[in-house]
């Protein structure tokens, strides 16, 4: 099976999730795909393909339960027959779509571009009509009901306009800087700022409304979030709204004045949305998962864990458990995925330090290396500090039979100076565990009755170590030094054969990989494809210059 970008491992674009009209399934954009799920079980009931970049919005037929909408990147909204999963129809808009909102007698759409411009595009003459506010004016979000349209500017004002009359608008200008609005009525709209605060603003329903002295809106504050909001929806009921941010809390706030928080999760919410019947709120998460919820009973019903590409960590590391069919990998900066590559899902994570996963620190440890057995019964890992101020940790993972992962041993300093590969071999008598660093070699660490080293080692000690494996059988591990590929008995730790470059080149490196197809053990591999191999001699040749060397 081979794993394409375009096919597994899309992440969730921080698109708002909806909700079926009778809320039994839920849709979800992943990258340029639509995947709808059935909100009973989780199981992802259809694949909806047309759109060349990533959907940034959908939209629910208000009336019709088989016609969705989605806008994208590649310039388009395009309308889905859910009945049939095809497209029935797309509309070029001529310009990048980061928001879309559709109306709700499906005459028009509201656009925002990626530039700031908010314009109707009317769905039944296919055309632009007038943008929204200033011909210089961006806005960063906007947000409209059935009657009223409210956009936030990045100047800390707000624009609110009817949608029957969009060209004549209303400004407010607040005190702080604003990022995002809903308006669950036509009598107020809900803002949140920079710093975590939210604002409920009367400000559409006429003069009554407005406080004369000041010609500003009435406000009432509410305060919980430390930090910027990421989410804001109203509720379906218009008796209040849903927030989340940097804290990992979906808070159900009621305009009567009380508050409910729902389940800590554990990393930064995005995107938030409710069930049409209220039973039900999704949460999309910062680490490319997803969550639904109860409504009533304040519990998660289930988990879709989406594969995590985390950019910090950088992973050198990539294992394979045959006996689960999985793909094993680093997910955040300390934890570890397993990716089931059929169902194209995370299926498990493995903390390997207890790091903040809400607000990152600046100096976190992060998981540089891991291996696993062939049986898939023993796991190593290893983190640092970039900066180090802690040492290094060493630690091994044992698989219980409940398939839970259990820590063994932590090993502080297990080498001089940083690790940089590690693998597992295994015969008869004993589990085998080798590891190597830069400039202090390798070590031998053994599975008894406990993890213990009992052998290290070095060749050439001025060669640098840059990987080691073992083979399939257990009965050779091979070790690169630079441009030097090493072989090593495992039993009495002497070098078997070695095998170099012709020409060494500063920065050029063997690099090691399983051959499952042939008989050898390892393949030799340059890291530079351009650089030229070495020439093949025939026999012919290899004898004549063996007569040269005779005496």
């Amino acid at each position: 099976m081979v794993w394409k970008k375009s096919e597994r491992g899309l992440r969730m674009t921080g698109c708002p999730p909806q909700f079926s009209l009778d809320s039994t399934n839920i849709f979800l954009a992943f990258g340029n795909k639509l995947r709808i799920f059935s909100c009973t079980h989780g199981e992802i009931l259809r694949t909806l393909e047309g759109h060349t970049e990533k959907i940034t919005s959908i939209n629910v037929h208000p009336s019709d339960p088989l016609i969705i909408f989605t806008a994208s990147k590649d310039q388009t909204v395009r309308t889905w027959n859910l009945q049939t999963s095809e497209c029935v129809s797309i509309e070029s808009i001529g310009h990048p779509i980061a928001q879309m909102l559709l109306r709700p007698d499906i005459s028009q759409v509201y656009i925002r571009t990626f530039d700031g411009i908010v314009f109707p595009y009317d769905l039944k003459e296919h055309v632009a009509l007038p943008k929204i506010g200033d011909p210089d004016e961006k806005f960063i979000h906007f947000s409209i009901n059935r009657n009223t349209g409210a956009a936030i500017t990045d100047n800390k004002q707000l624009r609110v306009w009817h949608l029957q009359d969009p060209t004549s608008f209303q400004t407010y200008t607040a005190p702080h800087h604003l990022r995002k609005v809903c308006i669950p009525d036509d009598n107020q709209s809900i803002l949140t700022s920079a710093g975590g605060m939210v604002y409920q603003w009367h400000v559409i329903a006429g003069p009554e409304f407005v406080d004369p002295s000041l010609r500003q809106p009435l406000v009432t504050a509410f305060h919980w979030h430390h930090t910027r909001i990421s989410a804001l929806v109203p509720t379906v009921d218009s008796q209040g709204f849903l927030t989340g941010g940097a804290e990992g809390v979906l808070v159900n706030w009621r305009f009567s004045g009380t508050k409910k928080f729902l389940p800590a999760l554990k990393s930064v919410i995005i995107e938030i949305s409710q069930s049409p019947d209220a039973r039900f709120f999704s949460v999309l998460l910062r680490n490319n998962q997803f969550h639904l919820i109860d409504a009533v009973a304040s519990s998660i019903v289930w988990t879709y864990n989406g594969v995590i590409r985390d950019l910090k960590t950088r992973p050198r590391s990539l294992a394979v458990d045959i006996k689960d069919r999985s793909i094993i990998t680093t997910g955040t900066t300390a934890t570890i995925q397993f990716i089931d590559i059929a169902q194209d899902r995370v299926t498990s994570f493995l903390d390997i330090a207890s790091n903040n996963v809400v607000g990152r620190m600046e100096n976190e440890p992060i998981v540089t290396n891991f291996a696993m057995s062939e049986d898939g019964s023993h796991f190593a890992t290893y983190e640092l500090q970039l900066e180090k101020t802690i040492a290094p940790v060493l630690k091994f993972w044992t698989k219980g039979k409940d398939r839970t992962w259990t820590l063994s041993l932590r090993v502080e300093d297990p080498h001089e100076d940083e690790m940089v590969s590690m693998s597992f071999g295994k015969d008869e008598r004993m589990t085998k565990l080798i590891t190597c660093s830069k400039t202090a070699g390798f070590r031998v660490w053994v599975e008894q009755k406990h993890w213990t080293s009992v052998h290290s080692g070095k060749f050439r000690g001025d060669l640098a170590a840059t990987q080691v494996l073992f083979s399939p059988d257990s009965s050779l591990f091979a070790i690169s030094f630079g441009h030097i590929l090493t072989f090593w008995n495992p039993d009495t730790y002497q070098v078997v054969k070695e095998f170099s470059h012709q020409t060494p080149k500063k920065g050029k490196q063997c690099h090691l990989k399983r051959n499952i197809n042939q008989n050898p053990a390892v393949s030799l591999k340059r890291t530079n494809p351009k650089e030229e191999r070495p020439k093949m001699r025939s026999e012919q040749q290899i004898r004549r210059r063996e007569r040269r060397k005779r005496p």
